[in-house]
């Protein structure tokens, strides 16, 4: 047996005739002696008896690297304290009386936040500590000490109760986004006004829904360039209707145009936020085309930016924002901008403005050749780019979006510096790009993003809630 053979502990605090177990050559409790005066890294180590107790109290879980867990074990006062907390009741299944003991700092913290009323339903305060991701997230902030393996202090954490613990922290973060898109839905909906007296002209259809069926879809006389849109919008109306748990009663009409100078109170992929009511684009209808599926695995990229898009916008060359921002930036070095194919402007016109525009013209860049670069740059055309901006909020580059009134249904939740870097005709993007500021947070918050509110279902439940919540307009109304 390892014994201490010196005077009991009284008056100089020593022990005498108690074994000392599990102190290794480092001064560590485990299996070797400490030496003779009972020392730990310059700290004396009080009231360890034969049977490794602190004061008739199991001491549980030291490590070679006298730790508690993996936290380091430093300043046992003579009052059995660490730091100025008592060390009391730590049972064998690392707890604090019957609570766990998780990652106590020296500040009594759990990450940045202070430990306290933590109950046998393992709660802070009144909220839930559960939430331990792959990340080390407690909601939003780190919990510190949590390996790659899964590890509290050296115990692996059960794998099932890992899965569990996720799976609640991921329904968790979907409910809270869910509420964010029924409020962005129902103050959308305020607008809605019975379409009674509206032009259908060729490029809106009017929709009766009766009890969440698609009864009637009036104007056979859209154009033919439209229909292909008008099949994708029905489509995704049935998921809808199919999905969305409550009964739907109501009158719509929806333009199939990009978008609508007009201020009608009628239903349109994007646009100016006025008294139209803006849905899901037809993009998002169709889950943008699985773009969202091209997986960015670079993580060594070009340190310069690159926009690349037809010439839709204004039909005014002088002031098309595309136009103007390839030839401003054609010989840059930082940045290549192109014009991947002329439309709704006559080359001609083009070239009476821009002689040198065959400078900027370019063949089509693939999504996964785009990712080469750094920064990703999104230009309105005639409206929001609907899937540009999504599948680079989706990628390992940064969004660099250009100001713009245009708005999806989803913009409001962009913000700026936090998902994307804003700029305009007076940014300097050569600062921007060269400015070597690590942008991981702006990529990490953009990732999410879209995971949070870019899917599939997503789309789908706020063009449930606004027809829901438009349907008891409709009611208030007839």
């Amino acid at each position: 047996m390892n014994y201490f053979l010196i005077k009991p502990m009284n008056n100089n605090n020593k022990i005498i005739n108690k074994p000392l177990y599990n102190i290794t050559t480092n001064n560590i409790i485990r299996n070797k002696p400490t030496n003779i005066n009972n020392i730990i890294r310059n700290k004396p180590l009080y009231n360890i008896t034969k049977n490794n107790i602190i004061q008739n109290r199991p001491l549980y879980n030291i490590t070679k690297n006298n730790m508690i867990g993996n936290r380091p074990l430093y300043n046992i006062t003579k009052n059995n304290m660490i730091g100025n907390r008592p060390l009391y009741n730590i049972t064998k299944n690392n707890m604090i009386g019957n609570r766990p003991l998780y990652n106590i700092t020296k500040n009594n913290m759990i990450g940045n936040r202070p430990l306290y009323n933590i109950t046998k339903n393992n709660m802070i305060g009144n909220r839930p500590l559960y939430n331990i991701t792959k990340n080390n997230i407690i909601r939003n902030r780190p919990l510190y000490n949590i390996t790659k393996n899964n590890i509290i202090g050296n115990k692996q954490m059960n794998r099932n109760r890992y899965d569990i613990i996720n799976k609640i922290n991921n329904q968790n973060n979907y409910n809270k986004c869910n509420i964010i898109i029924e409020n962005i839905a129902i103050n959308e909906s305020e607008k809605y006004k019975i379409p009674n007296n509206i032009d259908l002209s060729d490029s809106r259809v009017k929709i009766e829904i009766i009890d969440s069926n698609i009864i009637n879809v009036s104007n056979n006389d859209i154009l033919s360039e439209l229909k292909i849109r008008k099949d994708y919008l029905i489509n995704f109306l049935k998921k809808v209707l199919i999905s969305y748990p409550k009964l739907i009663t109501i009158i719509i009409v929806i333009d199939l145009h990009d978008t609508s100078i007009n201020d009608e109170n009628i239903m349109i992929f994007s646009g100016l936020p006025n008294s139209n009511i803006i849905i899901p684009d037809l993009y998002a209808m169709i889950n943008y085309a699985n773009n969202l599926l091209i997986k960015d695995n670079l993580n060594n990229k070009l340190n310069q930016g690159l926009f690349i898009g037809g010439s839709s916008g204004s039909k005014n060359p002088i002031e098309n924002e595309r136009l103007n921002f390839c030839s401003k930036y054609r010989y840059n070095n930082n940045i290549k901008s192109y014009i991947s194919h002329f439309c709704e402007i006559p080359e001609n016109n083009i070239k009476s403005i821009f002689p040198n525009y065959r400078d900027f013209k370019h063949d089509y860049i693939k999504i996964n050749d785009q990712y080469i670069y750094k920064y990703l740059i999104s230009i309105d055309g005639n409206t929001s780019a609907w899937d540009r901006v999504p599948w680079i909020l989706n990628s390992k580059s940064v969004l660099l979006k250009k100001n713009s009134n245009h708005k999806c249904w989803y913009y409001d939740l962009l913000i700026p510096n936090v998902h994307y870097i804003p700029f305009d005709e007076n940014t300097d993007l050569d600062q921007i790009i060269l400015s070597n500021e690590n942008r991981q947070n702006i990529i990490n918050n953009a990732n999410k993003f879209v995971k949070d509110y870019l899917t599939e279902d997503k789309h789908i439940l706020y063009m449930g809630h606004l027809l829901y919540h438009c349907s008891l307009k409709y009611k208030s109304q007839i």
